[in-house]
Order: structure tokens, then C-alpha cells, then sequence
């Protein structure tokens, strides 16, 4: 009976379509899930919106400006062909608010949301529904903009509250269509200068079918399909119809009948709107198959794609490397085992990799025939004999920094601000080695700023270079900052090779430029991809460490007393950090002033160096010699265990402010001064050059087995004690002159510009199509007023070509440009002026082959 039953009930549901408990409350829980979703991605959306400066704060601005603009152009005109292109313009300015912010965001956004998505913690079609939502918000905004500024500037009083409702209605419904259209472009293209080319020619596509810059009845056949999904053309009719024809003003009614003009009757307003509200719902499936598809690929399908000409270039690339490092020392291999401690190749092996083998002469450090041979020789005949396989460039002295109580704020509004650094006062000797140490927040970053000049603000202190209180220009020009990221990225496209050799060129004389960019290659065990392209974010090809390897190496060329690095070890792995720290604190052989921050260090890695400073709270709490400081912490009363390492155990109870004050009592100082002065660890005595000792030694132990810290850490103490200060002194140069500098910088520039993909290739393709749009549409079309729109659009479309890239090209550089300029490569001047000579002489070349296309066809 009780089976009977249960069959009985199961038939009346599948009968009735009803789903079992269990099926309903899984659904009703991811409903429920999915709108939470929504829920919070609406909300960060909307806040990332409204607080970054270019997405909706430049979106409102163009619509509220386009408004004001064109109402005092256009005030109480008469009822001419003038004042209806007012709409047409309004609405055009609508799609650039619209397009341009995306443009820019959605490609950067990309990376982000792929990650949620495939961690589970965003579902793609939340994603897309929550842009959607965020395009009718800002429609709904923008179009008070219209209604409340355009409409009384240009034709006086509202005649009723109807036709402001329609007009308001008809922005809105236009914003939201271009945004699920800029959403859809934003989502496609491969990054934001790609999409902000593309977005004249299809501005140039819809003005064209619109009806307005060419009446539909002389529009080309083969364009006609254009004008059925065109938002500006619906909304700027909708628009003239509520304008011109409210009017009783012959001459209006004139304008908007007639074939001649713009072909609009009065009484098809319902079906415009019929006609945008098709346009968004036909935008609506085809952005969200976009949006799914492209946030759902998989990882493997987002990596780097080789064609077969690069891959065997690569190959070729790869082969002649390996014979010249036959014949060269290989910096990371044991000497006389087969066991590698840290291969690069192995690694570069599995990787397919651009590279550039018959690069540009931009820099001095290409590669010539006997280039290779001459350097490999080069290289192994110093290191038979002892010395280091390069001679870093002398300084004239080291200086030694001595910090006076400074105080640092970071003002979070202006009523409230933070104390970053806490009354400092700690002395970096002249040609030692120093470590500053802290956990995140310490102040470590900022007091090196400080120390280099680098802070616009003026914090409370004084900083003295040899007993000489120094300003923050002469910081500045004191030392060299490495920064914790690579900010390599504009130049992808580069080699390790023509990265190194351009700074050579403006740091070190001629004859030393092509053996010095190998040999500092070699150094920073960049050799096996020297002639390997950098690569970008998307499309990555240098691996983390490597990057953070050559930009370290980027600043070995520099003649400036101090050597200031950040975070030097970020990335890289135990052997390859040991040897990075080990070539900067050798330094100090070539008279600098070495100051390193370090973030939980090995404590091989913090033996290497002369003194430790410790940073907690914005306060020195230890500032002695690195075999000191288990000893601070036992006084302390939080003795380091013995398995731990000294370093990142004092970092961790460092975090109490009590530790803190006991620490600085230990000290002796109640304010946390502290003096790392040369008595601390003795005189050192000088070093004989030919000890046959290099900076990666202990990646070649002598005996087998893997790195030993402790025995590395004894070796590395036994070294400081033996360094010297002084070393041959190589050619004096004090870098070219401020042409040399712009000529270097112009040539650097324009390769970038040319080899790059969305630089040189996009403004030529961009220009081009958009001339063939126009002299396809306006081909012999006579001379009347249309012919001046052609004129207009084909003007506008170009110049908004050639400055989409610049635009946004100049702020990625930005960040390098100021690490270049700061570290004296080169003076801000000659940047400006080769900038603006390679933008000249490309938009010349462009505007020559590109001009005469439509111009000629236009006539």
C-alpha cells in the first residue's frame, strides 16, 4: 500500500510539473545565492564608478560640459540646419562619456574578474547584469544634465511636462544602449589602446546611417543595414521631432520634413522609441554571450601564443646562446658537478619565448658579429685570473646619511592623519652595506623615499650628507632608488639586451658599453635570455624573478654614491636572492653607500650586509651589526629560539609596542637613537682583488650537497671583514649631453612605437579604416553642406585616432620615466622634447599616407 501510494504521488507530480523538496530548495538557494551576488558586485561597481576619476566623474563631466558647451554655442538660435546638429552633437558627446571610460576599464577589469571567476566567487552573467544596471543608473543621471541645461539653453521653456519626460526618457534609454555596446567592445578587444581606436570608426559608422550627416535617401546601399541598430540615429531623432517639431516656426517644420535636410516626421516619435528599446534588447544577448564566453575560457587558452616564424626564431636564439655560454662561465652552475643549485636554462626551456634576434640599433648594446666571442673570451680570462668579470662604475666617494629625528604623516583626509614615522634618527656609514628590516607598515619604504629625495611632501627632520644638512634636490642627485616592482611594462617589446644597452649608453663611455652589458648580464644570471623580449602582464614571457633581476641590473651602470634598493628579494628564490644581495653589498667595494630593504630575509641573506636597522611602529627599535641581534631580543625578554631565524622572529614580536619600548630601552635611548657607525663591527681591512671570491660564490660550493645558510653565513662574515673601498677606476664619464640624452631617448621611443602593436600598427590601421569610411560614403558626392560634415567627422575621427594611443600610452610610462629621471638617466626636458618629436614625426608619416585616400575620394 505505502509503495502504491508513493507511486501514485510521484505520477501527479511529473503530471502536474511539480518538483520534488529537495529540487526546489537547491533552486531557491541559488536564486537566492545569484542575487546576492548581484547584490555586491551592483554595489562595488557603482562605488568604483563614483570614486575613480575616470570612469564617472569624466563621464558626467563630458555630459554636463557638452551641454554647457553647446547651449552657449547655440543660444536662442534661430531654427536653422545649425541648431539641429546640436542634438546630433549632444548625443555623439553621450557615446564618447559613454565608450571612453569603458574603453579603458573593462580590459584592466578583465584580469580581476576572470580570477573570481574561476575561483567561484563571482558567476559571469552577476558580472554582466550588474554593468547593465550600473549603465541605466548613470543614464538616469546623465540625463538630468540634458534636461536640465540643454533643452532651456538651446529652445527656451519646457512646453509641458510630457515632451520633458520623453526627453529625459530618450537620454536615458541612449545611454544605457551605447553602455551594453561599450561593455560588449570593452569585454572583446585585447586591451584599452585597442579599444579606444576603435571607437571613432564606430562613431563614424553611426553618424553616417543616422540620417543626419547624409539624408538616407543619398546614403550609400551597402551602408543601409547600419541604420536600423544605431543609437545615436534613433536618439537624435527622437530629439529633433521633440525640438523641432514642438515648433510652430515654418522654417523648422521646414527642416525637419524635408528630403533635403534630415527626413524626420513628427508623427513616428512612438516607433523611434520602439526602435531604441529593439537596439538595447538586441545589444543585451550578444554582450552577455561575450561576457560569459570570454570570462569562462580557460586559463590554458589566456597564455602566450607563438607563432611558428617566433618559435624559430626562438629556437635560433636559444642555440646561440648555448654555444657562447660553452665557452663562458655559467654563473649558477657548480663548478666540475653535473648538479645544478639554480638553472636558469631549465627553466627558460619550458617557456616559449619571444625574442628579437636582429634587434634595432636604439641602443649601444647590440649585438654584433664577433660581439659574443670577444665577451666570452673577456669574461673567462678574469675569472681565471681572480678578479670580478666586471668592474662596476667608481664613484667619486661614498657619503655617509645621518637622520635627525624625522617625523612623516600620511593624512587620510584633512582631519585626520597617521604618524609613518616616528622621530628617526639613525646614521648609515659611508661605503657599508645596511639593511633596513620591518613588517608591512613599518615605515620601511617611506624613510627610503625620504633618504632619496623622492617625496613631494616635506616631512619634519633633516637628513645630512656628510656632516652637510642636504635638501631634497641633493638627495636626490645623491643616490640611485630601485623600486620594489619592475615597472618594465611599456616595453614589452624590448630585449634584456636593448633595455641594459640604453642605460649603458647613458652611463658609461663607448668603448666599454657592449662588454658591460654582457658582463653585467652575466652577473645578474640573465645571460641565457638576453636576447629575449620582456613581455607583458597578458602576455607574459620573462618570469617574476627575472624581471626584478634586470631592474636591479638597469641601475649597476649608475655613478652615484649611494645605492638604494627596495625590497631587492621580492620574487626570487633562496639561491638567486643570496646572489643578488651578495652583488649589492659589493657594492661598497666601488665607493657607494648601500641601503637595501628587506622583507622576512634568510638569515644568510641578512649576514651579507654590514648593519641591520629595525623598523617597528615607525621607530628604530635595533640598529648594530646582524650577529647582534638574537642578543637584543634575549635583553628584550623574547629570546629567538634556536631553530628560527633571528630575523623573522623579531619581526613577529615586533608587533607589540611593549616589545618595541623594551627594545629601544635596550638600546639606551629612551627616543630610539641610534648611531651604525664603523666601530661597531672594527675597521676593515682592504681586500686583495684577485682573492679569486666573486658575488655568486656561494651558488658554487666547492663540495656537494645543496646551499648551506649557516656556512654561507660565516663566509659572508669573513667577507665584510676583508672588503675593501677601493678598486680600478675605469674611464671618467659623466654621461651625454642633453642632445645625446634626447637623440637616446627619441630612438628608444620610436622602436617602442614601431614594434609595439597597439602603438605604430594600431594608429595606421585605425587612420586608415576611418579614411576609407569617409571617402567610401561621401565618394563624389558634390558640393553642398553635406560635404562639410564629411570634412568635420573625417577631422575629428583622425585627430581622435592619433590621441587615443598618446593619451593613454604617456601614463603607463609615467612610473618609469620618473624612476629614469630621478635616478639622473636623463633630464625631464629631453624626455618631453623626444616624446613630442617621435609623436610628430609618426603623425606625419600617417597623415601622409592617409589624407590623400579621403580626401581624394571625397574631392
Amino acid at each position: 500500500t505505502t509503495t502504491t501510494t508513493t507511486t501514485t504521488t510521484t505520477t501527479r507530480r511529473r503530471r502536474s510539473g511539480a518538483l520534488p523538496a529537495s529540487r526546489r530548495r537547491r533552486r531557491r538557494s541559488a536564486v537566492r545565492s545569484w542575487l546576492r551576488q548581484y547584490r555586491v558586485l551592483v554595489r562595488r561597481t557603482v562605488h568604483l564608478w563614483v570614486v575613480d576619476p575616470s570612469q564617472g566623474k569624466m563621464s558626467y563631466g563630458i555630459c554636463v560640459a557638452s551641454a554647457v558647451y553647446l547651449g552657449l554655442l547655440q543660444w536662442r538660435a534661430e531654427w536653422t540646419v545649425s541648431l539641429m546638429n546640436a542634438n546630433l552633437y549632444h548625443v555623439v558627446a553621450i557615446y564618447f562619456a559613454t565608450v571612453f571610460p569603458l574603453g579603458v576599464i573593462m580590459p584592466r577589469e578583465r584580469r580581476i574578474v576572470e580570477r573570481e571567476v574561476r575561483n567561484g566567487a563571482v558567476v559571469p552573467s552577476c558580472y554582466f547584469w550588474s554593468r547593465v544596471t550600473l549603465g541605466v543608473l548613470n543614464g538616469a543621471c546623465a540625463g538630468l544634465a540634458s534636461v536640465v541645461v540643454l533643452y532651456p539653453m538651446l529652445y527656451g521653456l519646457w512646453p509641458s511636462y510630457v515632451v520633458a519626460a520623453q526627453w529625459y526618457l530618450c537620454v536615458v534609454a541612449e545611454y544605457a544602449t551605447v553602455f551594453v555596446f561599450a561593455i560588449t567592445l570593452g569585454v572583446l578587444v585585447p586591451s584599452s589602446l585597442v579599444a579606444l581606436k576603435t571607437v571613432p570608426i564606430f562613431m563614424l559608422l553611426w553618424v553616417y546611417t543616422s540620417g543626419f550627416a547624409v539624408p538616407q535617401h543619398r546614403a550609400r546601399p551597402v551602408l543601409a543595414g547600419f541604420k536600423y541598430p544605431n543609437a545615436i540615429g534613433w536618439a537624435t531623432k527622437v530629439l529633433a521631432v521633440l525640438s523641432f517639431g514642438r515648433s510652430q516656426d515654418p522654417a523648422a517644420r521646414a527642416i525637419l520634413e524635408s528630403n533635403d535636410f534630415y527626413s524626420v516626421d513628427r508623427g513616428n516619435l512612438l516607433g523611434f522609441f520602439l526602435a531604441m528599446a529593439l537596439v538595447f534588447a538586441g545589444l543585451l544577448p550578444i554582450g552577455f554571450a561575450a561576457t560569459y564566453l570570454r570570462l569562462t575560457e580557460s586559463s590554458s587558452s589566456s597564455g602566450v601564443v607563438v607563432s611558428s616564424s617566433e618559435r624559430r626564431t626562438n629556437d635560433a636564439a636559444k642555440n646561440n646562446n648555448n654555444a657562447r655560454q660553452k665557452r663562458a662561465v655559467a654563473p649558477f652552475k657548480r663548478s666540475g658537478s653535473s648538479d645544478v643549485v639554480h638553472d636558469l636554462s631549465a627553466a627558460a626551456k619550458k617557456k616559449k619565448r619571444t625574442t628579437v634576434l636582429s634587434c634595432c640599433r636604439c641602443c649601444d648594446g647590440v649585438r654584433s658579429k664577433n660581439d659574443s666571442d670577444d665577451d666570452s673570451d673577456d669574461v673567462e680570462a678574469q675569472q681565471k685570473n681572480g678578479g670580478t668579470a666586471f668592474v662596476l662604475p667608481t664613484t667619486k666617494g661614498a657619503v655617509a646619511y645621518e637622520v635627525e629625528d624625522l617625523w612623516y604623516w600620511w593624512f587620510a583626509s584633512l582631519e585626520e592623519k597617521a604618524a609613518t614615522l616616528k622621530g628617526i634618527d639613525v646614521r648609515f656609514e659611508a661605503a657599508k652595506a645596511t639593511a633596513i628590516l620591518g613588517g608591512s607598515g613599518s615605515g620601511k619604504s617611506t624613510a627610503l623615499k625620504y633618504i632619496c629625495g623622492r617625496l613631494r611632501s616635506s616631512p619634519r627632520g633633516t637628513v645630512s650628507l656628510d656632516e652637510k644638512v642636504a635638501s631634497q634636490a641633493d638627495l636626490a642627485r645623491a643616490a640611485t632608488l630601485t623600486p620594489q616592482d619592475d615597472r618594465l611594462g611599456p616595453w614589452a617589446k624590448l630585449t634584456v639586451r636593448q633595455v641594459l644597452g640604453f642605460h649603458a649608453r647613458l652611463r658609461l663611455p663607448l668603448a666599454e658599453r657592449r662588454r658591460a652589458v654582457r658582463q653585467v648580464a652575466t652577473q645578474v644570471g640573465l645571460l641565457e635570455v638576453l636576447d629575449v623580449a620582456l613581455g607583458s602582464k597578458q602576455k607574459p614571457v620573462l618570469s617574476g624573478g627575472e624581471l626584478k633581476r634586470l631592474s636591479v641590473a638597469t641601475d649597476l651602470f649608475a655613478r652615484r654614491p649611494a645605492f638604494v634598493v627596495d625590497e631587492c628579494t621580492t620574487g626570487l628564490d633562496a639561491a638567486v636572492a643570496l646572489a643578488i644581495v651578495r652583488l649589492v653589498a659589493d657594492l661598497t667595494r666601488s665607493r657607494r653607500t648601500v641601503v637595501a630593504t628587506l622583507h622576512q630575509p634568510a638569515w644568510g641573506v641578512l649576514s651579507c650586509f654590514d648593519h641591520v636597522v629595525l623598523l617597528a611602529d615607525g621607530r628604530v627599535a635595533y640598529a648594530d651589526v646582524p650577529e647582534k641581534l638574537a642578543g637584543a631580543l634575549a635583553s628584550a625578554r623574547v629570546p629567538c629560539p634556536g631553530n628560527e631565524n633571528p630575523a623573522d622572529h623579531a619581526i613577529s614580536v615586533l608587533r607589540e609596542a611593549a616589545v618595541v619600548d623594551r627594545m629601544i630601552r635596550r638600546g639606551g635611548d629612551e627616543q630610539g637613537i641610534y648611531s651604525v657607525t664603523s666601530s661597531e663591527s672594527g675597521k676593515s681591512d682592504h681586500l686583495d682583488v684577485d682573492d679569486g671570491r666573486h658575488h655568486h660564490d656561494l651558488l658554487n660550493p666547492s663540495s656537494g650537497g645543496d646551499v648551506d645558510l649557516a656556512a654561507a653565513a660565516a663566509l659572508n662574515k669573513k667577507k665584510k671583514k676583508r672588503r675593501s673601498t677601493t678598486t680600478t677606476t675605469l674611464t671618467s664619464f659623466e654621461g651625454p649631453s642633453w642632445l645625446g640624452q634626447t637623440w637616446a631617448v627619441a630612438r628608444r621611443s620610436a622602436y617602442v612605437f614601431v614594434v609595439s602593436p597597439d602603438q605604430g600598427l594600431d594608429l595606421l590601421v585605425g587612420n586608415a579604416a576611418a579614411a576609407l569610411i569617409i571617402g567610401l560614403n561621401w565618394y563624389d558626392f558634390g558640393t553642398n553642406i553635406y560635404l562639410g560634415q564629411a570634412l568635420l567627422f573625417g577631422t575629428a575621427s583622425l585627430l581622435m585616432t592619433s590621441l587615443a594611443g598618446t593619451l593613454l600610452i604617456v601614463p603607463m610610462e609615467r612610473p618609469l620615466v620618473d624612476r629614469e629621471v630621478g635616478n639622473g638617466l636623463y633630464a625631464p626636458t629631453a624626455y618631453w622634447v623626444a616624446r613630442a618629436l617621435v609623436a610628430t614625426v609618426f603623425v606625419f608619416a600617417v597623415g601622409v599616407v592617409v589624407t590623400p585616400i579621403w580626401c581624394a575620394m571625397v574631392g
